[in-house]
């Protein structure tokens, strides 16, 4: 069997769930991540989601896959108060998607922040 190209891990510490994508990556994959994501935070009083694409060698979306993505995490459990940061590097094979899905997002009211780094992604998900 395969492995996933995804890793999604509780941090207690910090207070939220860090997703890690690697290697090719699908749209299939994205949504199996988020169900095992959002099913994690269904009890957290504020959903923080720290999503690094740095990793990420290949990533197979189309537009109408990234643009359904906020309604399928909404199905999902996703609240008002989540809360992701995503981490892909300008250039990066993951970058356009990710680009394109914080437009999205934000436009459905969404709190979703882009950073080049994972040092930038923690500090906005640290602030208030």
């Amino acid at each position: 069997m395969e492995a996933m190209p995804w890793r999604a891990e509780r941090d207690s510490q910090r207070s939220l769930v860090e997703v890690t994508y690697s290697g090719h990556v699908t749209i299939a994959e994205v949504r199996a991540c988020a169900a095992a994501v959002f099913e994690e935070l269904k009890d957290a009083a504020e959903g923080l989601i720290l999503i690094d694409f740095t990793a990420v060698t290949r990533l197979d979306t189309q537009t109408v896959d990234v643009v359904g993505l906020p309604e399928l995490f909404k199905s999902l459990g996703s609240e008002s108060n989540t809360r992701e940061a995503l981490v892909a590097p300008h250039g990066s094979p993951a970058f356009d998607a990710a680009a394109f899905y914080e437009t999205v997002a934000l436009n459905r009211g969404r709190k979703v922040a882009l950073f080049p780094d994972r040092a930038r992604a923690l500090a906005w998900l640290a602030a208030p």
